[in-house]
Parts: C-alpha cells; sequence; structure tokens
C-alpha cells in the first residue's frame, strides 16, 4: 500500500518539484514568473514616460500612375485616341474633294448653252496696249464678245433680221457713236413701221451675250450676277418703229430648271432702278409719278410705267419662261406673238 501511495504523489506532483526522500511533508510551488509583451500601445507609453513625443499623423499625397495610351495599345482606348485624329483629316480631305470638284464643274467644264463661264469683262486693248473705249449714253468701255452661238427664240421670224456690229476699235465715225445712235441707224428709213430683230456682233461675228449687251446699252435693271445664275446666256433683241418712234426691247430665257414664280420678286426689283429711263432710245420724257402698275397685255399679266412722250412706257412680264422687257405697250405684244 506504500508504494502505491508514493506512485501518487508523484503522480500529482508540481513541475519542478522532486520527492523528498528525508521529509515526507508536501512543498509549496513557487509563484511563476511575470512575462511581459510590448504591444504599439506599450512602445507609446514608454516613449512618453521618457520625455518624447507621442505619434503624429501626416498627410501625404499618393502621386496616381497611368499607363501610356499609345497607338499600339490594344482596346478601346487606343482605338479611340487613334479614331479622333483620323476622322478630322479624313472629313477634310473630303471637302477639299468636293469644293476641287464644284470648282472643275463650274469653272473648266461648259455649261448648256455653249458660254465657257462668266461673262467676259476683260477690255481689248488698242494699238497703244491701253483699254479701248467706246463713247456710249454712259461711256462705257466695250467688252470682248461672248462665244455663245445666238439663236432666235423667236418661232415667227421679224419683219426683218438686222446686225449691230460693235467694234473694240473705233474704225469709223460710225463707231463714235452712242449706242442709241448705232441702232437708230441701222433701223430701215420707212414710215410704215415694223418689227424688227438686232443681232449685236463684234468685229469678228462673235455674239454679244445678254449680260454683255445690257451692260453695253447701259440698261442692266438686275444684278449681273443674278442674271447670270438664273437665266441663259443668249438673248433676243428687238425694235419696234411706230408712228411715234422707235421702240426698243429685249428677251431672256429662264435656265429649264428655274420657275419665274419663284423669281417674279427678284426681279420685281427692276423696278427700283435708275436706269429704266435709259431703256428708251430717245427721251421719254417725265415718268408717271403712281410708278409701276398692274395690266394684261395679250392675255398675260404685266408691270408698266408710262411716261409722258406719246408711246412710251416700259413694260415687263413673264410668258413661257421668257422674261420680256420693252419701251412700248405694242412692242410688247408683237414679241409675244411671235415667241
Amino acid at each position: 500500500m506504500a508504494e502505491n501511495n508514493q506512485e501518487n504523489f508523484w503522480a500529482a506532483g508540481s513541475v519542478g518539484q522532486s520527492p523528498n526522500t528525508e521529509d515526507s511533508s508536501p512543498s509549496i510551488p513557487e509563484p511563476p514568473h511575470e512575462v511581459r509583451i510590448r504591444t504599439m500601445q506599450s512602445d507609446i507609453e514608454s516613449m512618453v514616460a521618457s520625455g518624447g513625443s507621442g505619434p503624429r499623423f501626416k498627410s501625404v499625397k499618393v502621386a496616381t500612375v497611368r499607363p501610356v495610351q499609345t497607338e499600339e495599345t490594344n482596346g478601346p482606348a487606343g482605338g479611340i485616341k487613334k479614331n479622333s485624329f483620323l476622322i478630322p483629316l479624313i472629313t477634310l480631305i473630303a471637302i477639299g474633294a468636293i469644293g476641287a470638284g464644284a470648282f472643275l464643274f463650274y469653272n473648266i467644264l461648259p455649261p448648256p448653252g455653249g458660254s465657257t463661264g462668266a461673262p467676259a469683262t476683260i477690255q481689248k486693248q488698242d494699238q497703244a496696249g491701253q483699254p479701248a473705249q467706246q463713247q456710249t449714253g454712259a461711256n462705257q468701255s466695250v467688252t470682248a464678245a461672248g462665244s455663245t452661238i445666238h439663236q432666235s427664240f423667236f418661232k415667227k421670224s421679224a419683219d426683218k433680221t438686222l446686225v449691230l456690229v460693235i467694234r473694240s476699235t473705233a474704225q469709223s465715225s460710225f463707231d463714235l457713236q452712242t449706242y442709241s445712235q448705232k441702232l437708230l441707224g441701222i433701223l430701215p428709213s420707212t414710215s410704215t413701221g415694223g418689227f424688227f430683230e438686232v443681232n449685236a456682233e463684234d468685229e469678228k461675228g462673235n455674239n454679244y451675250e445678254a449680260i454683255q449687251l445690257l451692260n453695253y446699252a447701259d440698261v442692266a435693271l438686275l444684278d449681273p450676277a443674278y442674271l447670270f445664275a438664273h437665266f441663259n446666256t443668249d438673248a433676243t433683241m428687238f425694235v419696234y418703229k411706230d408712228k411715234n418712234g422707235s421702240w426698243p426691247g429685249y428677251i431672256l430665257q429662264l435656265k429649264p430648271t428655274e420657275n419665274w414664280l419663284f423669281l417674279k420678286d427678284d426681279v420685281a426689283k427692276i423696278e427700283q432702278s435708275s436706269q429704266v429711263p435709259g431703256f428708251f432710245l430717245t427721251s421719254p420724257g417725265n415718268a408717271d409719278t403712281n410708278g409701276f402698275k398692274d395690266i394684261t397685255l395679250s392675255g398675260q399679266p404685266a408691270r408698266e410705267l408710262t411716261f409722258s412722250s406719246p408711246g412710251a412706257a416700259f413694260v415687263y412680264g413673264w410668258y413661257n419662261g421668257y422674261l420680256i422687257m420693252s419701251a412700248s405697250e405694242s412692242g410688247f405684244n408683237e414679241a409675244i406673238s411671235r415667241l
């Protein structure tokens, strides 16, 4: 039994204790040693206790590094950068191509009617190298005739067709006359009157285009650029002669794509022109103070400004795509009857 008690004592004994063979009374275990663990809080307290200061917080900016995009970068970012450069470039190239095409079409290719471009305004030079001057009602310079091949608008021929030669240099006393004097000079000296078509040409037989003829006669009642944009380059000129005098007239033809209904308001600016009295070959007298009025001639609406001289009346109106301007009502009616 004593041997068993001894084994139980060793089993229940504390670490570090050894059996005392001399004293059988139990021994008191020593207290455990203190174990200290360092923490952040303990370090802070130690620093403060030794005279240091506690931790302080400081803001620090951290730069963000972004990947550099290049034209070789794959994915949407690279594609967007490349397109943002190419789209404006392609747009500029396309605009330039369209502009070049329009320039070639309107300035190099001949438009319908045979004209090669805008009416010629370059003056021919005389032998001394100076621009040749032709004395007209407005002391206007003679311009080179156009290349349009003249074709009369009349389906029923005039009583006679006359040719008015307008030379770039004076070769006789006839060339020194005014436009009105030249036109009156080529009319037949008949007392019975008549209806005459007049073709204006230079000394080489080139036909004068509509704008050139109106400018030379000093009766450009509308802006030349407007006429060139909406009317054909060819024109038909006539003179109606009766007991009261000789009354000139001009017929302009709309381009096939134009409609007179859309142009009538612009053409009505004729009424504001100060050149209307110069439309006559001789003085028409005083204009009616009431101005232009609506009339009907040959069943067509027209506008008329009468003057004090017998038979003198400036009339303009439309007929089947033609703009007719005449210095008398009778001349206007006669022109419509032959179109």
